[in-house]
């Protein structure tokens, strides 16, 4: 491999990491700053890829239709068919992705964004698709299909058949873990989650340390779920729910000023996260922080006449 090659190979290395990581922009920026060079597709659907994070949906779609297909791939064209599907052109995109659901064999990838679509369809369609594929990531699509049809016993059973048949894949092990514990009380849930989460395959696994937050709320083990989440926040998982997650807990548990005080850093993030809205209005009531409250809408909703919406959920919170 020539250097110039591998500095290239290290370049999209440094910036599919910042998009990883969410620092959308500057990826954009290097990527940009490398295209100057030899282009290739890789790059066009990396770059079209963080031009739709970014909401610039329209670029990256003349991005992915000035390639040819053959050089867009299955994951340019299920990318394209988002893209289209979200920019209001439905025919194109329903067209893309029955295209794609029509394959023999798909990446795991497109396979996950195909099925999405088949189940917003026809969730009955879409479990017979995956049924056809033979693949862990089938399974799991059958499975997700059969739940979204109110199968759940059926889809348990996927799962469980899937675990046997792919003994090595721990995310089928935790799918099927997850939902043969959604009915049992919050003591089993954690105790169930504690000894998947001891094992060296799982220990990563973010969804099995989310729900077990969830399990020791349920049981007000509060500094045990204050642990949890913090652990979530250093592997890297959704940095905005886990910080809501946060504020509960240490609302929870009786550090009102600081839940508070994070609860209002989201806000200024995402002024349209109703949730914590709420959660904020109800425990500034509950702890007699009226006038904290009002202080936070009022200088808000004066930068930024958007929020000035907030005020009717903080009439409604305080019954004013």
């Amino acid at each position: 491999m020539s250097s110039s090659l591998r500095e290239n190979y290290l370049a999209m290395d440094r910036i599919v990491e910042l998009r990883r990581q969410g620092n959308l922009e500057e990826a954009l920026g290097q990527l940009e700053s490398l295209m100057q060079g030899p282009t290739t597709p890789t790059m066009v659907l990396e770059q079209a890829l963080l031009l739709g994070r970014l909401k610039r949906q329209p670029e990256a779609v003349r991005l992915l239709e000035g390639l040819a297909p053959g050089s867009r791939g299955d994951y340019g064209d299920v990318m394209l068919a988002g893209l289209l599907e979200h920019l209001g052109r439905s025919d194109e995109s329903e067209s893309l992705f029955e295209q794609l659901a029509a394959k023999p064999r798909l990446a795991p990838a497109v396979m996950r964004r195909v099925g999405q679509y088949l189940q917003a369809k026809d969730p009955e369609r879409a479990a017979l698709w995956a049924q056809r594929h033979d693949s862990p990531e089938a399974a799991s699509q059958r499975a997700q299909s059969l739940l979204k049809s109110g199968h759940t016993s059926e889809a348990l059973e996927v799962l469980q058949q899937a675990c046997e048949r792919y003994p090595g894949h721990h995310g089928l092990v935790c799918e099927w873990a997850l939902l043969s514990l959604a009915d049992q009380p919050p003591e089993v849930v954690a105790e169930q989650l504690e000894t998947l989460l001891s094992l060296q395959e799982h220990r990563h696994n973010l969804k099995l340390r989310e729900r077990l937050v969830q399990a020791l709320r349920d049981t007000q083990q509060w500094d045990r779920a204050y642990q949890e989440v913090l652990e979530c926040l250093r592997q890297g998982g959704n940095q905005h729910y886990l910080r809501a997650l946060l504020a509960y807990i240490l609302r929870d548990m009786g550090r009102i000023d600081e839940a508070l005080s994070l609860m209002q850093e989201l806000l200024l993030e995402n002024s349209a996260d109703n949730h914590v809205l709420g959660a904020y209005f109800k425990a500034c009531r509950e702890h007699d922080c009226k006038e904290r409250a009002s202080a936070f809408v009022a200088t808000e909703a004066a930068k930024d006449p958007r929020k000035r919406r907030w005020w009717g959920a903080f009439k409604k919170a305080f019954r004013t």
